[in-house]
């Protein structure tokens, strides 16, 4: 991994670092929204986000981010012993999908994953881009 990579996962500093994480609004968006993308990077949220995805892409190469969001949200639920196919289950998958979406783009952006072929989201039965970690970060 080279320092740049590195730095995506970085605790948040007050001083600027080599590789800023894209915005997360966009240029064209409300204030608040800007202010709130600025919140969860201070806050280091983001990079716990970041941590959280590659390493379920890792495992599951290949996946849209809604069939990621569901194999994560059912490695939580298998943790704590909850059955997987409960509806509270499904919920945070649900919720997931929306990390999942927003945190594979800065992925890809520090060449840590990539997009592949469109393919039939077996989660629900739409289109959608197949992503895949980067060979230099298996």
């Amino acid at each position: 991994m080279n320092a740049k990579q590195g730095r995506l996962f970085d605790e948040p500093e007050d001083q600027p670092t080599e590789w800023q994480a894209p915005p997360n609004a966009r240029a064209s968006g409300p204030e608040t929204s800007k202010e709130a993308g600025r919140k969860v990077e201070r806050s280091g949220r983001a990079a716990e986000q970041r941590r959280m995805v590659l390493a379920c892409l890792e495992n599951h190469s290949g996946s849209t981010y809604a069939e990621l969001a569901r194999y994560e949200a059912q490695r939580e639920f298998r943790a704590d012993n909850i059955m997987i196919n409960s509806a509270a289950c499904m919920l945070r998958a649900e919720r997931l999908g929306k990390t999942f979406h927003k945190r594979l783009p800065e992925l890809k952006a520090a060449k840590l994953a990539r997009v592949g072929d469109k393919r039939k989201c077996a989660v629900n039965g739409t289109t959608k881009q197949a992503w895949f970690a980067t060979e230099e970060n298996r």
